[in-house]
């Protein structure tokens, strides 16, 4: 599992960005420097595997994340030979890290393309008991209106198709 994790937040109020270091499950509290708000980030690591690419979750309060610096991030990655979990820094994006495992000797790498952060609305309780979800609030922040598609709108394996704009 991914520890400590370095990222760039937004403050809420100013759109000023703070940089802050998480750790496990511990909440990081710190003050905007321009508007005095209080902000906090912790963050809840999850498994990266075949069948899923969430590396966690960020729990945030008055902030927005930014951006992940990954090359200081500490990764820790399974051996697939002998079980054994292996630390993994200096990874940077779109390089493969390749190293050796340290109790069996295995080759590993690792490549990480890009990192993106999707909002999740939190969970309300509702009086009326109905398990409504409203989707409107489900939004992918790397899309916002007026402007255009993230990838000019496509996926991975069509990027140098354009023939939908025609």
């Amino acid at each position: 599992g991914p520890d400590p994790q370095t990222g760039l937040f937004g403050v809420c109020r100013c759109k000023v960005t703070a940089d802050l270091t998480l750790s496990g499950r511990t909440t990081c509290s710190a003050q905007c420097e321009k508007c005095n708000a209080s902000i906090s980030a912790a963050f809840r690591p999850c498994m990266l595997h075949h069948y899923s690419d969430v590396l966690g979750y960020l729990d945030l309060h008055n902030a927005t994340p930014a951006d992940l610096i990954l090359q200081e991030c500490d990764l820790s990655v399974g051996c697939l030979s002998c079980s054994q979990d292996v630390p993994a820094q200096d990874v940077f994006y779109g390089q493969t890290k390749e190293f050796n495992c340290e109790h069996c000797h295995s080759k590993l790498s690792i490549l990480v393309e890009s990192t993106r952060f999707q909002f999740i609305a939190p969970h309300s309780s509702n009086k009326s008991g109905s398990s409504s979800v409203n989707y409107k609030t489900i939004r992918d922040p790397a899309v916002q209106k007026g402007k255009p598609l993230p990838e000019k709108g496509t996926c991975k394996h069509y990027k140098q198709s354009h023939r939908w704009l025609r």
